[in-house]
């Protein structure tokens, strides 16, 4: 198969896995919330801020280096093992050394045993972020798929029935060490490895250079998208936080699930792609250009909408929510394409480049907040969505774009029917909504569907038909799902 097949067979994979899981999450999570106390999940929430940051980083940066090498062989799955393994070991004996000062911090002697039996899992995920890796960097993600789909049920049914046997928290921190064994084992059975234990080798440095340099990127990055809502949480207070808060999750629709889909198979989509003069390059314009057909009238529409969908979604009381989820929407324009730029970096083991974007952002964009803040929660999203896609064009973009070869016209010809044709959409739907008066519900409805039609339309005029493209599309995504 093609390298195309592949890409879009994994990807449909992924992305029915994320459908089912979303769907399965909210039932589950409805039943939980009638067997459990608020105190419970008041616990749980405790917990995960202190070991939250920790699951950032643990093993991500090994599991990176690994799909990204230009041979594996025995030495380098034995080398990942064992350094994943001591990280693993490292975080547990730090998060069970420190869940007395958690439990201090809090007044709550609960959370200590709480931390200390969660921190298991850093030692179990150590068992599968080599056959994990090797599953991504062979497309082989019908089989991450369903094993991911059944440690779920697994998860689901272990949670459920302790809750319902009144075990409380402990159900919601059980649960989720039940799943990983399962995970480990059923990822052991699709895709033998060789395990051991190896400290020296010729990659050695190679693989804890470049896993110390995505781990110190991921602490940076979960630093600055952080700092918003500690800067709100503390100057502002809980009520601007709760606001702030529900508008970035509703902003996230418009691409976060387009990147959850992508994200695992981007990094060996570009490795692979890095071997041909060239190629790299037109992978990476092809990616963006179609990300930018799906999120880019997605964010617009979004920003289009906001008042609707906050008024009919979550009532007159929450539309303060309005003006800070239309800035943030038109983040999330930017942030759906610097995503994009991460694993091109790291398929060209430019890690360094990560890391120095991620330090400007962490020390920029909290300024930036901090400057904000004074004015509420809507300049502090719109600091986001005017500061960030500065500090992206201006720092990251060129030298991704000279890595690859490319020049900047070629980058921005690309993105220009989808941007173009999202502009137009939203223009005439604000006409459309001064003709056609009614209440939200139904004005809502009516922009959702005027959009999608005018947006296609406006795609159709400005690129032609994508009858034939979709078919052949789908064609691939049949041939690469099958395997």
């Amino acid at each position: 198969m093609s390298l195309r097949q592949r890409f879009l067979g994994a990807g449909f994979w992924i992305a029915g896995s994320q459908v089912f899981l979303t769907v399965f999450g909210m039932g589950v999570t409805v039943i939980l919330a009638r067997l459990l106390m608020p105190q419970d999940y008041g616990l749980m929430a405790m917990a995960m801020v202190f070991i939250g940051l920790l699951n950032q980083t643990n093993i991500v940066g090994f599991g990176h280096a690994l799909v990204r090498m230009k041979e594996i062989t025995p030495e380098s799955e034995k080398l990942t093992f064992t350094y994943a393994l001591l990280s693993g070991l490292l975080m547990c004996g730090v998060v069970f050394a420190l869940a007395p000062a958690a439990g201090a911090f809090y007044a709550d002697a609960r959370v200590v045993p709480l931390l200390r039996v969660m921190s298991l899992g850093f030692i179990i995920r150590a068992f599968y972020i080599v056959p994990h890796s090797l599953l991504r960097r062979k497309f082989r993600m019908k089989q991450q798929a369903k094993i991911q789909v059944l440690a779920t049920l697994i998860d689901a049914v272990s949670t459920v029935l302790l809750a319902s046997m009144g075990f409380g928290v402990w159900a919601l921190a059980v649960g989720p060490l039940v799943a990983s064994v399962v995970q480990v084992a059923g990822i052991a059975l699709v895709c033998p490895w060789k395990m051991g234990f190896q400290i020296r080798g010729g990659q050695a440095k190679e693989l804890i250079r470049f896993a110390g340099g995505v781990n110190l990127s991921i602490l940076l990055w979960y630093w600055y998208v952080s700092a918003d809502s500690l800067i709100i949480g503390r100057m502002l207070g809980s009520a601007a936080l709760g606001i702030f808060a529900m508008a970035m999750n509703l902003s996230k629709l418009s691409w976060n699930k387009v990147w959850m889909a992508l994200n695992p198979i981007l990094l060996p989509l570009f490795t692979e792609a890095r071997g041909k003069e060239g190629e790299l390059g037109r992978v990476f314009l092809k990616v963006n250009h179609w990300v930018a057909l799906m999120i880019f009238p997605a964010a617009f529409g979004m920003i289009s909408v906001a008042p609707e969908i906050v008024t009919v979604l979550l009532s007159a009381k929450w539309s303060a929510v309005i003006i800070p989820l239309q800035w943030l929407c038109l983040l999330g324009v930017s942030r759906g394409l610097v995503v994009l730029m991460s694993p091109v970096i790291l398929a060209l083991g430019r890690v360094r480049l990560e890391v120095m974007f991620s330090l400007v952002c962490g020390v920029v964009l909290p300024l930036a907040f901090v400057l904000a803040q004074p004015y509420g929660v809507n300049a502090i999203a719109a600091a986001w969505a005017v500061v960030f896609p500065v500090l992206a064009a201006v720092v990251l973009l060129p030298l991704v774009l000279r890595a690859l070869g490319l020049r900047l016209g070629e980058y921005l010809r690309v993105l220009r029917t989808p941007f173009l044709a999202s502009l137009a959409m939203v223009a005439i739907l604000y006409a459309l909504q001064l003709l056609i008066p009614g209440p939200p519900s139904v004005l809502l409805v009516v922009k959702i569907l005027a959009g999608a039609g005018i947006y296609l339309g406006l795609i159709t005029l400005l690129e032609g038909s994508p009858y034939h493209e979709f078919r052949r599309l789908l064609a691939d995504t049949r041939t690469g799902a099958r395997a």
